[in-house]
């Protein structure tokens, strides 16, 4: 029997870098799914980055063993996407440009997440996995292995409303004008609006706020990193976290599922 968690994550500050720049440090402002795996990691303590690469092994041991897990993410608080503030200091953390070796101190600018929070899901199809059995043994108690972070050493991450939830349903059927109420993998192909993806994110807002209905009706698109390919890149699929209902062929399904939870419905992928 397939088992389904939930927990929330919160951070003063985020930092999700984007790898194709490098003179300023852009980042996503959704967590990519290989950078929750990574999250998880932590909590079990599983080799990360670091140890796969000094021994030489093509896929980092939290990846290889979490990567078939679905995650679910739902951006909170009303003031997402989030503020974001450029963050300017020197590689070498000192007050001078060079060093007693003669190195140049480069001064690094960097875009930051202010308040972060996510909900995060966790679905498992399988019933006797014993690495998720564990992470929700360590979750209960509020407990982690090593620290996780909010995609940044820097930012301690706080893990709160941790929940394994006994009554959901995946959705077999296909249902049309969906509100999902996460983040979800958009079928471009499939679109109407295909020409508006060329940018790697936009957010529009429309409609006028009534007395009930108060909020704007809001469409957010985010090019974020999905899965690692064998040498390690990023995949990137384009994500939409929407206000609107969904159209059943706007919603990429190939290996991702729509769970019903709560009169909610959660993409996972």
């Amino acid at each position: 029997m397939a088992r389904l968690i939930s927990f929330v994550i919160k951070s003063d500050f985020g930092f999700f870098k984007k790898p194709e720049i490098n003179e300023v440090y852009l980042t996503y402002t959704i967590p990519p799914k290989p950078l929750i795996l990574g999250i998880l990691g932590a909590i079990l303590g599983l080799k990360g980055l670091k140890e796969q690469y000094y021994e030489k092994k093509s896929l980092p041991e939290y990846y290889e063993k979490l990567k078939d897990l679905k995650i679910g993410v739902t951006p909170l608080k009303d003031n997402f996407p989030f503020n974001k503030i450029m963050n300017k200091y020197n590689s070498r953390n000192s007050y001078f440009y060079t060093t007693e070796d003669g190195a140049e101190n480069l001064p690094i600018i960097e875009q930051l997440i202010i308040k972060p929070s996510y909900k995060i899901f966790v679905y498992d199809p399988k019933s006797d996995n014993k690495i998720f059995s564990n992470l929700i043994k360590l979750l209960e108690k509020n407990q982690t292995i090593f620290i996780p972070y909010m995609g940044k050493n820097d930012f301690p991450l706080e893990i709160d409303n941790f929940k394994e939830h006994a009554s959901f349903e995946e959705m077999k059927e296909e249902i049309d004008n969906l509100l999902i109420n996460s983040i979800y993998v958009h079928n471009i192909k499939n679109s109407d609006e295909k020409k508006l993806y060329d940018g790697p994110r936009f957010v529009s807002f429309s409609g006028v706020p009534a007395i009930n209905k108060p909020s704007l009706e809001f469409d957010f698109y985010e090019n974020i990193p999905v899965a690692y390919n064998e040498n390690m890149l990023y995949r990137l699929e384009t994500i939409r976290y929407t206000s609107k209902q969904i159209k059943k062929e706007e919603i990429s399904l190939e290996k991702s599922k729509l769970i019903k939870l709560n009169n909610h419905i959660i993409y996972v992928f």
